[in-house]
């Protein structure tokens, strides 16, 4: 996971490529199984949010520093929106009963996955 050649670690770049994967797919599940415009409307905004994570990510293997203040950034803004949008979701019964346990698992593991990116990056910032 170390490149030795540049003295970065890569495994924050891998976990929030796969903490993108989880939020991509899941926004687009989000829209398919949404009953209702506005939790089709979070579902495309997850899949936004989930691009630009996959971008950041992919751009986390260049260890610049600019760029991981910057997914930094968008980790924490990453997980407050999955962390509202399941709150949204439990509060109004947007998803039906079985797509909502699969949100609420997909959820907590891509939240994992960024607390994990996030305490990496801050490692690595000292």
């Amino acid at each position: 996971m170390m490149d030795s050649a540049r003295g970065t670690n890569r495994l924050p770049a891998y976990l929030a490529m796969a903490a993108s994967f989880i939020v991509v797919g899941g926004g687009g599940a989000f829209f398919y199984f949404a009953e209702t415009l506005f939790g089709k409307a979070l579902g495309l905004t997850h899949l936004i949010v989930g691009s630009v994570l996959l971008g950041l990510a992919l751009n986390l293997f260049d260890g610049r520093g600019r760029l991981r203040l910057l997914g930094l950034f968008w980790s924490g803004i990453v997980v407050a929106y999955s962390c509202v949008t399941e709150a949204v979701v439990l509060a109004y019964g947007i998803l039906p009963s079985g797509p909502t346990l699969g949100s609420l698992g997909g959820t907590l593991i891509a939240v994992a996955f960024l607390a994990c990116t996030v305490a990496l990056l801050i490692g690595a910032a000292e």
